[in-house]
């Protein structure tokens, strides 16, 4: 009976243990891959790629080795999980990159009326928006297909903040005459550490842009936390 009951429990010991197995393989399996948006942190010889959703990965493998990362980089990110980093205070899990792709990324432009035409005041749609960091992220919307758009933020010398103080920061598109009205969209990173204010942990700003009937169609205030 003891015999038999040792076998039980050994038994049940194997299939537990060959449970977790399965799962981790399937966590872990080469033919699977994940794609996030992610700032390049250089270190020593390598790199690690800080998620949007929090994760630190570290190219044990690098198949984008063509690749040429620098520091602050935002990009986009095709990666398989290898292992986690057990305990590894940098970086959460080793990873093979399948693939990287640069994500267009500028910073606050000063609006004056030497630059305000080519700067353009064309239509879009703000579709989502989100922080990482010191990122404002921005998807959008515009027509277009036949020319190359421009899309920048900008603080406008003569509307800098709005009747109660805060700030303003526009988003502005040049379509560049573009004759074609296919509907596309767009993705943008925008540093906006100088709005920063030493010794105030956050700063509030206006956001907004133009939209088809030539007003202001999206203007929301946004809360940056430093």
């Amino acid at each position: 009976m003891k015999t038999l009951r040792n076998i039980l429990l050994l038994l049940a010991f194997v299939l537990t243990f060959s449970g977790c197995l399965e799962d981790e393989d399937e966590h872990y399996a080469l033919d699977k891959f994940w794609i996030a948006m992610g700032t390049i942190e250089e270190e020593e010889n390598s790199f690690i790629v800080a998620t949007d959703g929090g994760d630190r990965l570290y190219p044990s493998v690098n198949d984008a080795s063509w690749f040429e990362t620098f520091d602050g980089q935002r990009v986009w990110v095709n990666y398989t999980i290898l292992g986690t980093s057990r305990g590894n205070q940098s970086f959460d899990y080793f990873v093979r990159i399948n693939h990287l792709k640069e994500i267009l990324t500028k910073g606050i432009l000063e609006l004056t009326p030497e630059n305000r035409d080519s700067i353009g005041n064309d239509p879009l749609v703000i579709k989502h928006y989100w922080l990482t960091n010191n990122f404002l992220n921005i998807e959008f919307l515009f027509k277009g297909g036949g020319t190359i758009h421009y899309i920048n933020l900008v603080k406008d010398i003569e509307e800098p903040e709005t009747e109660d103080g805060l700030p303003i920061l526009e988003v502005k598109h040049n379509a560049n005459n573009d004759p074609y009205i296919y509907l596309l969209k767009g993705l943008v990173s925008f540093d906006i550490s100088e709005m920063e204010v030493e010794e105030q942990p956050s700063v509030e700003f206006l956001l907004r842009a133009t939209g088809e009937s030539g007003e202001y169609e999206f203007e929301e205030v946004i809360t940056y936390e430093y």
